[in-house]
């Protein structure tokens, strides 16, 4: 049973030396490529409310970066937290 799952592994082991990494700034041009694309798909003459739908997506976007941010603060307070305590630890038992 062991060597039917090792040779299931070395067939598929081509595929993992093979990942490509694509440079940030490809990917960057095409979200920003995207993002044009989809914003001339939108017909401002066709919307009816036009006002409501401008604050909703500065608003989406508002939340989306303070929840972020908040995010980020919130990772970096729990590490700094357990490097500090594990620190303390090795302070108070172990000298």
């Amino acid at each position: 049973m062991a060597r039917k799952v090792q040779k299931h592994r070395d067939d598929y082991r081509w595929l993992y030396h093979r990942i490509i990494v694509i440079p940030s700034l490809i990917i960057n041009a095409a979200q920003l490529m995207i993002g044009i694309y989809v914003g001339l798909l939108l017909n401002p003459g066709k919307l009816t409310h036009k006002l409501r739908t401008i604050l909703l997506a500065i608003a989406s976007s508002i939340v989306l970066i303070a929840g972020c941010l908040w995010w980020l603060d919130f990772i970096f307070s729990e590490l700094f937290l357990f490097f500090s305590l594990s620190r303390l630890y090795l302070k108070l038992f172990l000298e």
